[in-house]
């Protein structure tokens, strides 16, 4: 993927006049050889540098030193990342991710260094310095990004087979990512909010009402299902042999107000 960053909502007012912001999040599902996540800047680069050099590439098809200036993290199956809008990024090789975004419909992407890739005319790809230059985010560098947007688990509720963890969670947006873990299966409740369950590790499940269990759902590997807020309690089944890890992403309380 391209080294990209995403406008915020008042760039988008000011210079498209359209509401909307693109927050993104990475849940590494499988990782290969030297697999890594791009997120935010090495806390020695130079930013101005780094935007000097990518718009040199743009203009005479020089290649950019990138690693000298975007930080990364190794890629290892369960890694969360959350990228706020404005934040420096990247999704490296090797490496499967679960993409979960709020706003994609209005919402724009400033490629800023594309590795001098053609696209099948071959002709470069457009890059976006101009925008790209006043939307990221130049102090999201390695040590914020550890401490605010790249977290360790942390068990929220919990019994005898099963656990529910938060992967990610930050005041920069407005959804939660969780993680369900279990042998057999865990009871959840939407409590009026939608639910965006993903199997990333496990083979078959089944996602059942609790009040009407005749209405179910069996997932696969990667299938993502939507349940709805009007479902209430529900229970999710191991419908095989190995334990289930299940991603799961829901609107934060007092989203309304962000």
């Amino acid at each position: 993927m391209s080294v990209q960053c995403h406008s915020g909502e008042e760039y988008n007012k000011e210079n498209y006049n359209e509401f909307g912001r693109q927050d993104e999040s990475y849940y590494v599902v499988q990782a290969g050889h030297d697999a890594k996540t791009f997120i935010g800047f090495r806390d020695d680069a130079d930013v101005d540098q780094f935007i000097r050099e990518i718009k040199i590439a743009d203009k005479e098809y020089k290649p950019v030193d990138y690693m000298k200036y975007i930080s990364y993290e190794e890629s290892k199956p369960g890694l969360q990342v959350m990228i706020p809008a404005g934040t420096v990024h990247s999704s490296g090789r090797n490496q499967v991710v679960l993409e979960i975004g709020s706003l994609t419909i209005g919402s724009y992407t400033y490629k800023l260094y594309d590795y001098l890739r053609p696209d099948l005319d071959g002709k470069p790809r457009p890059i976006h310095t101009y925008h790209g230059e006043r939307t990221v985010a130049r102090d999201r560098k390695t040590t914020w990004v550890r401490e605010n947007i790249v977290q360790k688990p942390r068990t929220v509720r919990s019994g005898e087979g099963w656990a529910e963890v938060i992967v990610g969670e930050s005041p920069l947006l407005y959804f939660t990512l969780r993680r369900l873990e279990f042998d057999r299966q865990i009871g959840d409740n939407t409590n009026g909010k939608f639910h965006v369950l993903t199997l990333v590790d496990g083979e078959r499940i089944r996602i059942r009402s609790k009040e009407h269990p005749e209405r179910y759902f069996d997932a696969e590997f990667m299938d993502m299902v939507v349940v709805p807020a009007t479902i209430g309690e529900y229970v999710v089944e191991n419908l095989g042999v190995e334990p289930i890890r299940v991603h799961k992403t829901m609107l934060k309380d007092g989203f309304e107000n962000e």
